[in-house]
């Protein structure tokens, strides 16, 4: 499999989302067999070079953020280096930094979890899905502490702020939200 799809990435360069695949196909494969390091290096390798492309971008990012495991406070500070260490990749530290503050919902760390949510707009100030994401977990976190008027307030300005971002996408999410407040 390795031969393969290393064949696509040298053979087809024209065809980005072929190897794109195939480049996180190989990062699959690695991380099967145990070799975490060299999978993120694949992983980092889309990243790299199809960071403009979401889809890419989202499941590059996805993996890489997989691969983080364990208890509440070690996932915290593999998240945190990351924030700390992918300031050429925006995308991925937001989504780090949301898995911080979801990994203390998890851990119902509710108030610290809505301070880390805070902060993904100072990370990426220029990333309005991941305003738009935050915003919507930090309303599910206000549900969660019985403070579903916060929470309805929240997910209102979504609604009315976010709406035309990646097709209206997060506009749904806030609804489904607020009818399960």
């Amino acid at each position: 499999s390795f031969s393969a799809y290393g064949q696509v990435i040298r053979s087809y360069y024209d065809l980005i989302h072929w190897r794109a695949q195939a480049q996180l196909r190989i990062g699959d494969l690695l991380q099967d067999e145990g070799q975490s390091e060299t999978a993120r290096q694949s992983y980092f390798a889309v990243l790299r070079e199809l960071n403009r492309v979401p889809i890419w971008r989202k499941r590059a990012s996805d993996r890489l953020l997989a691969q983080i495991r364990g208890p509440v406070p070690e996932k915290i500070k593999a998240y945190q280096q990351i924030v700390q260490e992918a300031s050429e990749f925006p995308d991925l530290k937001a989504e780090a930094q949301l898995r911080i503050a979801q990994s203390l919902v998890d851990d119902k760390q509710y108030l610290q979890a809505i301070r880390e949510f805070e902060q993904v707009e100072a990370i990426a100030p220029g990333l309005i899905w991941a305003q738009a994401k935050s915003r919507i977990l930090q309303a599910e976190v206000h549900g969660l502490m019985q403070d579903e008027l916060k929470g309805i307030y929240i997910l209102e300005d979504v609604i009315e702020s976010y709406h035309s971002v990646e097709g209206g996408v997060f506009v749904q999410e806030a609804e489904q939200v607020l009818f399960n407040l």
